[in-house]
């Protein structure tokens, strides 16, 4: 089996950018909110995606230190 790390850190990357265009284009256009304020709101959401990428990446790893595959 491959190592997943090199594809999870890409998800979490594509998550973060995704959150951040996703989340300034709410705040902004649904939410009539000034540019400072979209782009606060999408770095936040992207960071807690990608932050959650992250979190998926440790506990699969914990997983297989505790039960290696023979």
């Amino acid at each position: 089996m491959t190592d997943a790390t090199p594809r999870i850190i890409v998800l979490a990357a594509m998550g973060f950018v995704a959150a951040f265009l996703l989340g300034g284009w709410l705040t902004g256009t649904v939410g009539g909110a000034g540019w400072g304020v979209s782009l606060a709101m999408a770095a936040a959401l992207g960071i807690a995606g990608a932050g959650l990428q992250l979190l998926l990446l440790a506990v699969r790893r914990r997983e297989q230190l505790e039960h290696p595959e023979g």
